[in-house]
């Protein structure tokens, strides 16, 4: 079965069946190649391997240059990886204070105006020992003390169905707290 192209695409289909001709004409030479600048195309002519060819241009070495500018690339990294360790240790103790006052990670973190990410890295890392609130901006739909009864309930038999109906929650949400999957901290 025969595809038709589209009436948008007819043009581009005639063009590149003009350039496949075209380079066989050439004996399997490619004489001008279109690159897209911008918006706009622009021509770049292609040389076969021959005397026409340009003299390949020559790249400074990588050692000469760094000891022209007095570093290598490991001091280069060393340094700002230094110097990210002092803005974090600077941010350290006002995240610990705003942890301490209730404030959970994302809340901190626009407070701060750095990432989330940047925030748990440095609760994460063992000089700090920062204890985040692990609720990520939502309140719970149960207290600590439903989900215990919860899980008791579970075990005196309750079906799922009638302790979402008791405690007013979705019949999933049970099923994830009885199974630990959230709230696996609440013993």
């Amino acid at each position: 079965m025969l595809q038709t192209i589209p009436e948008t695409r007819a043009a581009e289909a005639a063009w590149l069946s003009a350039q496949v001709e075209q380079f066989e004409r050439n004996g399997g030479q490619i004489e001008r190649v279109p690159i897209l600048v911008g918006q706009t195309y622009d021509t770049w002519r292609a040389y076969a391997p021959s005397e026409n060819a340009p003299p390949p241009v020559a790249k400074p070495k990588a050692r000469k240059e760094q000891a022209k500018r007095g570093y290598s690339i490991r001091e280069a990294v060393a340094a700002s990886r230094q110097k990210h360790q002092a803005e974090r240790d600077a941010l350290a103790p006002e995240i610990k204070q705003l942890a301490e006052s209730g404030m959970t990670t994302m809340d901190i973190a626009r407070h701060l105006r750095v990432s989330h990410v940047t925030v748990r890295r440095i609760a994460d890392t063992r000089a700090h020992k920062i204890k985040l609130n692990p609720r990520c901006g939502r309140q719970p739909s149960m207290t600590d003390d439903q989900v215990r009864s919860c899980r008791v309930d579970y075990v005196e038999g309750l079906t799922y169905m009638e302790m979402a109906k008791k405690y007013g929650v979705s019949k999933s949400c049970i099923r994830d707290l009885v199974t630990g999957k959230t709230r696996s901290d609440v013993i």
